[in-house]
């Protein structure tokens, strides 16, 4: 089954550097993103769930890995790390159903080696049916030979009931328009994603990715409306503002992105509640997700994407 979609640019505008997540300052939790434990290098993982096909749903999970975490040596004029990654997927009778490996080394300038500012992200994408699975993530610093992981259950979002439905909210340091044959894109967009769900005071915009789908299209083209809803709350649970836009349907399954900018924000935490109204059926749905602002001018950490594709 093909799935169309509508790639509707709401508010668009490029960003000039790879901008990652600002590292969090609060340590561990078991909240996600996922954190590592271990004695090799810490790194987090993320995922999200969007409509597949053939009553799939496409996972993808998002890995990071600060600079300071690997252990680089001089090579030339320079510095390099390199590290293995493996990841692995079982289903609810521990079977193994995907396995995939990364082998990546870089190299960077001798004041970039104990930077937290600064790290290494790469997408690992399955479709998956909607059932519980177990995941294992490991990096091993190819210098030290120490080990890290993490190991969680997961259970993606089934999407295929026919009422109206929406995604989970991707939260993102930088969307523009991007091939669609890369990893890094959905439909024809460049998402870099705020792993951290953290922004720096000032300094970072906020954007967001959704999609939508099921809207009622009906034969002589009447209510082909759909109004969205965005709220955000402060951390009190207290409404602040909230934003209501009315727009077209011109497809059954809809991609909508946009940009909050950042002098609409002040320290803090943040819920941002996404409601979307079919104007034709009158049904509703909504989906939210949390995100902090945080005061730290010295944090601003960018994301250096890995060359290498993950291999079966």
């Amino acid at each position: 089954m093909r799935i169309r979609f509508l790639l509707l640019l709401i508010v668009f505008s490029g960003v000039s550097n790879l901008i990652a997540s600002p590292i969090a300052p609060n340590g561990p939790s078991n909240e996600r993103p996922m954190k590592s434990n271990g004695e090799g290098p810490q790194f987090v993982l993320d995922y999200i769930s969007w409509l597949g096909s053939e009553r799939q749903t496409t996972v993808k999970f998002y890995v990071q890995i600060a600079y300071d975490e690997l252990q680089f040596i001089r090579h030339e004029e320079r510095f390099q790390a390199s590290y293995d990654f493996e990841f692995f997927i079982y289903d609810g009778e521990d079977n193994l159903l995907k396995r995939n490996v990364l082998h990546d080394v870089f190299e960077v300038d001798s004041f970039e080696t104990q930077s937290r500012t600064k790290a290494r992200i790469f997408p690992v994408v399955y479709p998956l049916e909607p059932r519980k699975y177990r995941l294992k993530a490991v990096i091993t610093d190819l210098e030290t030979n120490k080990t890290s992981k993490i190991e969680a259950f997961f259970l993606p979002r089934d999407f295929h009931s026919q009422n109206l439905q929406i995604s989970e909210i991707q939260l993102c340091t930088k969307i523009e328009p991007g091939e669609p044959e890369l990893l890094w894109a959905r439909n024809n967009l460049y998402l870099l994603p705020n792993i951290f769900r953290t922004l720096a005071y000032n300094r970072h915009d906020l954007y967001v990715y959704f999609e939508i789908y099921n809207l009622a299209l009906t034969e002589n083209m009447s209510d082909t409306t759909l109004t969205l809803f965005m709220i955000f709350e402060n951390g009190r649970g207290e409404q602040i503002r909230q934003i209501e836009r009315q727009h077209t349907k011109i497809a059954q399954n809809c991609a909508f992105h946009f940009k909050f900018p950042k002098d609409n924000f002040f320290t803090g935490e943040y819920v941002l509640t996404i409601r979307v109204r079919d104007d034709a059926t009158r049904q509703t749905v909504e989906t939210s997700t949390s995100f902090a602002v945080i005061d730290l001018d010295s944090i601003t950490p960018f994301a250096e994407f890995s060359s290498q594709e993950m291999n079966d």
